[in-house]
Order: C-alpha cells, then sequence, then structure tokens
C-alpha cells in the first residue's frame, strides 16, 4: 500500500514539474469515458514530450507513462479504479512486466484460440492497460442501439477483438444478447491503429497464435433524470456511468 501511493505520489509530481518545462499541458477526451493529459514539446506542439495520465470520469488514475519525442517511452503503469498497479509495460522493449488480475472492474474478460492445439502452455492474449482501460476505450453511450437504451431487463454486452500472431486486430464486434435482443455490430479495425491500442497475442509454448479477445458486461441502461445522460447498473450491483464533461 505505501509503495503504491508512493508511486503515485511521484509519477503526479513528474506531470506537475514537466508540465512547467513544457510549452503546453494538454487536457482532452481520449474516449467518452476517458481524459488524457500530457505536455508538448515547445518547438512542437503536436508532439508529445514528458508524463502522460489518463483518468476515468470519476477522476481515478488509470495511466501513468512517459513520451519521448512523440513516442510512448519506458516502463507505464495501469491502475485499477482502486489505484492498485495492475499491469506494467515497458515500451523501449516492448516487455509486459506485469500482469495482475483486475479485482475492482465489471469488465469479464475471457479469450479463444483459432484453430490451434490447447495442450501445450498457454499465454492468454492481452490489450496493454487491461480490459477495464480497454472497455472504456471503446465504449460510447451514442452508439448503443435503441433497443437496447429501451431495455429494462439486463443485456449483456460484448466487444470481441479478432488478434493475429503479431497481436494486429484484424477486425472487432460488438453484440449486444438479452431478452428479444441478439444485436451485432461491427468496429472497423482500422480504429486499433490508433496509439491508444496495443494488443499481445496469445502463445502456446511460446509460439504466437491467433485468438479472440472478449470483454463482457452486463448492463441494464435505464435513462436518468438528468437530459443526455445514462447509468448502466450491473448484475453485481456496481455502477459504470457515462457522464457529461465541461
Amino acid at each position: 500500500m505505501l509503495y503504491k501511493k508512493c508511486l503515485l505520489a511521484v509519477c503526479l509530481a513528474i506531470v506537475v514539474c514537466q508540465s512547467f518545462a513544457q510549452a503546453k499541458t494538454v487536457k482532452k477526451m481520449l474516449s467518452p469515458s476517458l481524459v488524457e493529459s500530457y505536455t508538448v514539446l515547445k518547438s512542437n506542439k503536436y508532439v508529445k514530450e514528458g508524463s502522460y495520465m489518463v483518468t476515468d470520469a470519476d477522476n481515478h488514475v488509470l495511466v501513468l507513462g512517459h513520451y519521448k519525442n512523440g513516442k510512448k517511452d519506458s516502463i507505464w503503469n495501469f491502475m485499477d479504479a482502486a489505484g492498485n498497479v495492475i499491469q506494467q509495460y515497458n515500451y523501449t522493449d516492448s516487455a509486459l512486466l506485469l500482469n495482475n488480475p483486475d479485482n475492482n472492474t465489471i469488465v469479464q474478460a475471457d479469450y479463444k484460440l483459432t484453430d490451434v492445439n490447447n495442450s501445450g502452455k498457454i499465454d492468454a492474449p492481452a490489450q496493454v492497460g487491461g480490459a477495464n482501460y480497454g472497455f472504456y476505450l471503446l465504449y460510447d453511450l451514442k452508439s448503443v442501439p435503441p433497443q437496447v437504451l429501451n431495455q429494462t431487463a439486463v443485456v449483456k454486452m460484448t466487444y470481441n477483438f479478432d488478434i493475429d500472431k503479431s497481436g494486429k486486430v484484424k477486425g472487432c464486434t460488438v453484440t449486444y444478447k438479452g431478452a428479444g435482443i441478439d444485436l451485432t455490430e461491427a468496429i472497423p479495425a482500422k480504429k486499433f491503429m490508433d496509439e491508444a491500442y496495443t494488443f499481445l497475442p496469445a502463445r502456446v509454448d511460446g509460439q504466437p497464435v491467433e485468438s479472440n479477445l472478449l470483454y463482457t458486461v452486463d448492463v441494464n441502461i435505464s435513462k436518468s433524470r438528468l437530459p443526455k445522460q445514462y447509468t448502466s447498473p450491473t448484475s453485481d450491483g456496481a455502477k459504470m456511468s457515462q457522464g457529461i464533461y465541461h
């Protein structure tokens, strides 16, 4: 616990200090549910340089990293909503250093291997940042079909990433299944060319194989009294929300 608090304090201090050293600190929406903060070069406002941070709608810090000359550099830390470091990834060496379960998310992660022998040692596919971060990178209330928004019973929402041997996303779908609802929509693969998305392929006995990575959330979306705002109670009593940023 002490290590976790010290880590966050040091990284946040670096963000503050480097914001003065750089020409400008940028804060903008990374997705409808996430906000990114970073600094840029004095000579080029389009080149990220220095510390980088992502927070969710409840202002929980989910990502702490560093850019060098516009590229992700060194070790990045990814946290759950409680502030625990659940994943560490070294972008310099392209190496996953830590990958712990996230016990504070409503997102259920699963995977399937594609046409391979499952008898060997299996390393599951993964998204750098974890399932919770990955889900909220994609989730957008405006893209949820009206049939789901008007549903009063629980609907199972699943993102299905088709990942090749190199970790590239070949395709992705989102499905909604519930009482009287069975919908599937495609998400263009080009979306995952954005630098926010990094996937690691599944491996069998150390060899990369094709796979599907699945993120599932049980939601019951009900319209709140606030205009243009919904809350989504989940089956375990937790809530995910997509508010409006001002």
